[in-house]
């Protein structure tokens, strides 16, 4: 299953960027979004190669989740988990290279996780017992 893709380009000469994500989140996923940051330097495409790649992403109840990316040729790649995904609200992602002694926040994402569920779950004959929830949510 393919994620969706946040693709973004920074130019370092101009700065870290600031982005409000296009999309909302849905609580409860995990996987589901890929953040990729093209990195250039005064338009030239840079070789990320030996660069570390990671994320904060601060969730709408203050904790943050660090994330661990990737690179692949000049782009920074992070995918969300599940943390991510856990709590409704606005959720901040800020995306950083590095290398050796060097951290360089490049992009700052702003993007919401929606409510998709709550704390009540109504019988509709549906699904059945807790057991059968579980069976359905595996075979999925």
């Amino acid at each position: 299953m393919t994620p969706f893709i946040h693709d973004f380009m920074v130019d370092l000469r101009r700065g870290s960027a600031i982005q409000r994500g296009r999309r909302t989140l849905s609580q409860g996923d995990a996987l589901a979004d890929q953040i990729v940051v093209r990195i250039a330097d005064g338009g030239k495409q840079i070789d990320l190669t030996g660069i570390g790649v990671s994320a904060k992403v601060i969730r709408g109840d203050g904790r943050t989740v660090p994330v661990v990316g990737t690179t692949e040729g000049n782009a920074a790649i992070v995918v969300l988990d599940a943390d991510c995904y856990a709590v409704p609200g606005e959720i901040r992602v800020s995306v950083a290279i590095s290398a050796g002694e060097t951290v360089q926040t490049v992009l700052v994402l702003l993007l919401n996780v929606d409510t998709s569920e709550t704390d009540i779950v109504v019988d509709n004959g549906e699904i059945g017992d807790l057991s059968a929830l579980l069976g359905a949510i595996a075979e999925l």
